[in-house]
């Protein structure tokens, strides 16, 4: 076999692949974009813009503060040069930085540019809110003041807008911040956390969200943009005081020229209002000057108060409903009502509180209103902002941290609780979405991701590594506490199986390296069948391999000792009184009665059997068959086989070694009688051999397909064993594999009455074979030789070249077809 490792560099060169040159025009962008990235991890490039975007922040106030408008064109140009490098850099991280169009921070960096628009001169805002119409002919003044404060207005939503730019500063110092490497005390250089860095970059962009959300929202929803402003209200005082001035005499078409016009002014359900809100005027008195300036104390009018109530109603269709002062009040809150008072002149030794005045009042009801409205919204919208925030960093953390470490903290209470329980994600419907997210995350490379794939793996090794006869170990140091692997042993009672692969030794002569997948394809088969149905992986021996299916803890009666003499009763009192607690192939658990258990390990180790077969003929171990040394050594014929033993009893359960290297076992006679039942197979020359203590704790239909083959007296049990086996002569295809219930992770009962699997098992043996071989053993222990001999006989008919009743056929004949005197009732086996 050739090590690919050992190759020439000529042969490497032949056989490494050309690797194709990128296309002009990708490389071409690729240089680009490198040298767009040196440029914008430039360490002047960063200094340069930083400086210029604190300008943008504070350029405009610096300009009106501290200098004189001449300056106006210095900023201009600056911040048209601000706009020429933000554009810059905006083009070269659009090239640059990969993801960075259309990201968030893309439409940031935008706005925040687009924003030095309106400083750079380009613009200008008288240009988009122009004066009235030349052809206007009432409320000249009024509207132009109108324009103005929604110029105003606008100016201050311009200001808003240029806040976004404090989020560059930020960007800056990220940038900034991201290349330099965290140091430690002790000077050892720590790469920052991808969950660290996702973390941090998902507060601060919903930070940024925030804020910007706090600062432009929450002026729009002030009494700033909604309330009577100082040019709506500086107007109606210059009005008032207009027609206050106006001399005693004045013709009646003047007076009702100015004071039409001040009442449409202040009526918000008229179109030519100059008012932006709902103020509307309910009560007016005009005290006009004296003719004589002589008389500054007397208010003197040619006009009563209906006069011009009568004119404002002809002009307007508005009705003032109030008469004095005195019902304004008395029907209006201090701060739904607004007015303006103009006094007439006074002389120096008058008193002010008793001098005639011109007075108007405002009904600002609609602007409490709307103040309110807006006050609630703007509470309403905090608090949806602070859940929001608190929600959403809390997710972030929960998602990229907590959940992760919540998860790590649950698998470790579960292996020290269920050492033996699956640590494989099982998850519903609902938690799919759930589980598309931890996904992307664990693709992603985060480290909490990763570090709960890893404990997971952790915990999976060890169950693998241990088996079910070091669960004690995993479950006891994974709580707390100092490592402890030499944990004390526990009694158990349990059924064994042991299997080994047939003519190992020279197998392995032939195979050499491939011995290792060799032997671990057919522990993929016989674990895969034991785990199906509930039994447990515990020690691989080379070429044999130990598995368990555990009944309990402490003693089962009637079946832990070779003394006992289990029957009927006893194993219907076990199934009263003991239940397994499995799984399988299924998700939920079951609890089982020990004979289910046992008729599922029966169950096992014949879907070994058959499956083994099965892969011979079409399988894994297929290739092994056509290898040439196989081939030379075996034949063409060659199939690979394993015999198997089973039987029940109790042992003790837990680690064997020391603080450098354990292994968890179970210890006792009983597991080495499955291993001397397998090596039975071979004396018998069937493949499956099982103690009679199983049988009795078989269910009644599974022990209708077995048959005694003889019983035998061994070193180390005390009492006689009978040993049985099934007889197998069909190999089908997916032979007993696990169904579910419906609900699709409960796995249904091994049922040896009903499951016609397991008499297609025996199809094509003689239906009276097994009657016929019960009947020749139980002649053959009773001494009745010449009895035995003749339905042996006739049994070898109904199935030829059968080995329990060969080998049987040959005690008797070794001993002349005579039945010694002393004959016990069995057959000592020396060696077995």
């Amino acid at each position: 076999m050739v090590d690919p490792t050992k190759v020439t560099p000529e042969q490497q060169q032949q056989e490494e692949p050309e690797e194709k040159e990128p296309p002009k025009l990708q490389q071409f962008y690729n240089n680009l974009r490198h040298k767009a990235n040196i440029l914008l991890d430039d360490a002047r490039f960063l200094t340069l813009m930083t400086t210029l975007t604190i300008f943008a922040l504070y350029g405009d106030d610096v300009k009106l503060s501290f200098f004189s408008p001449e300056a106006i064109g210095a900023f201009n140009s600056v911040y048209v040069f601000c706009l020429f490098c933000f554009c810059f850099e905006l083009f070269l991280s659009c090239i640059g930085k990969i993801g960075y169009f259309p990201n968030f921070y893309f439409w940031l960096d935008l706005i925040s540019t687009l924003s030095l628009i309106p400083d750079s001169g380009v613009i200008d805002l008288d240009d988009l809110f122009p004066d009235a119409e030349a052809g206007a002919t009432t409320g000249t003044d009024a509207i132009k003041a109108g324009r103005a404060s929604k110029a105003a207005r606008a100016t201050r939503v311009i200001r808003l807008v240029r806040l976004v730019r404090m989020v560059r500063i930020v960007k800056l110092y990220k940038m900034h911040a991201g290349d330099e490497e965290e140091v430690v005390n002790d000077k050892v250089e720590i790469e920052p956390t991808k969950v660290g860095k996702k973390l941090n970059e998902m507060t601060t962009r919903k930070l940024i969200l925030m804020i910007l959300t706090t600062i432009i929202v929450l002026p729009l929803l002030g009494p700033d943009f909604w309330e009577v402003k100082n040019a709506e209200t500086d107007f109606a005082g210059f009005m008032l005081s207009q027609i206050h001035n106006m001399p005693n005499g004045t013709s009646e078409d003047l007076m009702k020229h100015h004071i039409n016009s001040y009442a449409t002014a202040y009526n918000s359900s008229d179109p030519r209002t100059i008012s932006s809100t709902n103020v509307d005027l309910v009560y007016m008195k005009i005290c006009e000057l004296p003719a004589l300036p002589t008389d500054a104390t007397t208010c003197q009018s040619n006009w009563d108060q209906n006069s011009y109530y009568e004119w404002i109603k002809e002009s307007t269709g508005m009705t003032l409903p109030y008469n004095t002062m005195e019902e304004v009040e008395s029907h209006f809150r201090n701060s739904a009502l607004y007015y303006e008072k103009v006094r007439i002149c006074t002389t120096a030794d008058s008193n002010e509180d008793d001098a005639q005045c011109s007075e108007v009042a405002f009904d600002k009801t609609a602007n409490i209103v709307t103040g309110s409205l807006m006050n609630m919204i703007k509470t309403t919208l905090v608090m949806i902002i602070l859940i929001w925030a608190n929600l959403s960093f809390g997710k972030d953390a929960q998602n990229l941290v907590l959940t992760p470490i919540e998860k790590m903290i649950a698998l470790i209470t579960m292996l020290s609780t269920n050492p033996m329980a699956s640590t494989s994600k099982k998850k519903k419907q609902q938690d799919e979405e759930v589980d598309i997210e931890h996904m992307k995350m664990k693709d992603e490379g985060y480290e909490t991701m990763l570090l709960e794939s890893t404990l997971m793996k952790i915990g999976s090794l060890l169950q693998i590594g241990f088996g079910a006869a070091g669960a004690a170990i995993i479950g006891k140091n994974m709580g707390t506490g100092e490592l402890n692997p030499m944990v004390p042993g526990k009694m158990i009672t349990s059924i064994y199986g042991f299997c080994d692969i047939r003519n190992f030794t020279d197998t392995t002569e032939c195979l050499q390296e491939e011995v290792m997948v060799y032997v671990n394809t057919i522990g993929g088969i016989v674990h895969d069948c034991t785990n199906s149905y509930y039994g447990m992986a515990n020690k691989n021996v080379g070429d044999a391999f130990l598995l368990s299916w555990k009944i309990c803890d402490d003693l089962l009666p009637g079946f832990n000792a070779f003394e006992d003499c289990p029957d009927e009763e006893t194993r219907l009192r076990s199934s009263e009184t003991v239940h397994c607690t499995v799984t399988g192939a299924g998700h939920k658990t079951r609890n089982i009665t020990p004979t289910e258990l046992a008729d599922s390990a029966l169950a096992a180790f014949l879907k070994c059997l058959i499956d083994l077969d099965n892969a011979n003929t079409d399988g894994g171990l297929t290739p092994y068959l056509s290898y040439p040394k196989v081939v030379k050594r075996f034949g063409d014929k060659f199939r690979i086989k394993m015999g198997f033993g089973m039987h029940v009893g109790w042992a003790i359960e837990g680690a064997i070694g020391s603080s450098y290297k354990i292994d968890a076992t179970y210890m006792s006679p009983h597991v080495e009688m499955s291993d001397r039942l397998e090596a039975g197979s071979k004396i018998f020359g069937v493949p499956i051999n099982i103690s009679h203590w199983l049988v009795a704790l078989l269910s009644p239909p599974a022990r209708k397909f077995l048959r005694p083959m003889d019983k035998i007296m061994v070193e180390g049990c005390p009492v006689p064993m009978t040993v049985y086996t099934f007889d197998v002569l069909q190999f089908p295809v997916n032979f007993c594999t696990a169904v579910m219930e419906e609900d699709g992770e409960t796995q249904v009962a091994v049922d040896f009455e009903n499951d016609p699997q397991f008499a297609n098992l025996q199809k094509g043996l003689h239906p009276a074979f097994l009657d016929t071989a019960r009947n020749a053993v139980e002649c053959y222990l009773a001494g009745e030789w010449e009895e035995a001999r003749n339905i042996m006989t006739h049994a070898l008919i109904q199935k030829p070249q059968d080995g329990p009743i060969l080998r049987l056929l040959g005690i008797m004949q070794d001993q002349q077809w005579t039945c010694p005197p002393d004959f016990p009732g069995y057959t000592v086996m020396d060696g077995y």
